[in-house]
């Protein structure tokens, strides 16, 4: 019953909140405020936005042969249409239920290549951490190019006068969780529901060093490097798309890159959020708002149209493929 209500909760409070963030910034606008932010939107170059699709498929692309080389460790070597519609599914899933796209990523890869999700689910945790890397260093670009702009722009979304102190509070709370996590698991390793997560935890820290015996550690980097250009400049093509943004520094499109990645960790799929969090920190760059506000919109719709467009894709295929394998045996 509990764990019943915790699902619906994830599911509708991000909605709720999406909603309200919407309905908030509405009413500061006038309505010819209102109507020159639609025509903004609605007048976005389509050429840079379907560009920036197509970046994103090609990053997926990519994402999906890196995540072919930490499972070759393992002895798994999954198709690339597989692996591929297994992210694209994880995407889509993510939009509707937050958070349940890895286990729909894992369990798609179990249906079509028989790789056990434990081991699949840890190799996306490696991932994760290529990915946290490759974003400290777009941070570190931003923080030399602006680092007052974004320091404030932290300061205000966190509610902290030093956000790079509470960041590295909550990083080191974290890391006394899990080694006191660890010490429990191996202390009462062989009792009943602690052997379970035990035997999780194996496969999971088995898939996640997988980095550290693939034959292609280098092109994995490459790969890690590729994705994240593929994500900075979709971005930029929106800002293109936007006559009054077009002309736009790396220094204001990366911080709002950065911003906005932000605020899609903290809450999936940043319905109404997002929009915001761009808004606000071109703002902070002298930016005008309503332009800066249609933008915040034409990234997020083209995003996340994407994604539902790669999602179909990958569904109908992922359904087609397997129904012709079951058919086989």
């Amino acid at each position: 019953m509990k764990k019943g209500i915790f699902n619906v909760l994830k599911i509708v409070l991000p909605l709720a909140l999406g909603i309200f963030a919407i309905q908030y910034e509405l009413k500061q606008l006038t309505e010819s405020e209102k109507v020159q932010l639609f025509n903004s939107i609605k007048s976005a170059n389509p050429l840079f936005l379907i560009l920036s699709g197509l970046t994103g498929f090609v990053s997926h692309i990519s994402r999906s042969i890196r995540w072919k080389y930490t499972l070759e460790p393992l002895g798994y070597h999954p198709r690339l249409k597989n692996s591929f519609n297994s992210i694209m599914l994880s995407y889509f899933v993510n939009i509707f239920i937050p958070r349940g796209g890895e286990l729909t990523r894992s369990a798609v890869l179990f249906k079509t290549e028989k790789i056990p999700p434990s081991k699949s689910f840890g190799t996306v945790v490696t991932e994760r951490i290529a990915d946290l890397f490759c974003l400290s260093l777009i941070v570190g670009i931003v923080l030399l190019l602006e680092g007052k702009i974004l320091s404030s722009i932290l300061s205000e979304k966190l509610g902290s006068s030093k956000p790079g102190l509470g960041l590295l509070f909550g990083f080191l709370f974290f890391i006394a969780m899990a080694l006191a996590g660890n010490y429990l698991l191996n202390k009462w390793k062989d009792k009943g529901f602690f052997k379970k997560l035990h035997q999780i935890k194996e496969g999971l820290l088995h898939g996640a060093l997988s980095i550290f015996k693939m034959k292609n550690s280098w092109a994995y980097i490459g790969h890690s490097l590729f994705i994240w250009i593929c994500y900075a400049f979709m971005h930029y093509l929106c800002f293109l798309s936007i006559p009054e943004l077009a002309s736009a520094g790396i220094g204001p499109i990366l911080a709002s890159f950065v911003v906005g990645g932000i605020t899609l960790i903290i809450l999936s799929g940043g319905l109404g959020v997002y929009p915001t969090a761009i808004k606000d920190t071109l703002v902070m760059f002298g930016f005008l708002p309503i332009p800066s506000y249609a933008l915040g919109w034409v990234i997020w719709i083209t995003q996340t149209l994407m994604i539902i467009l790669g999602g179909m894709y990958s569904g109908i295929s992922f359904m087609f493929f397997s129904s012709k394998k079951d058919e086989v045996h």
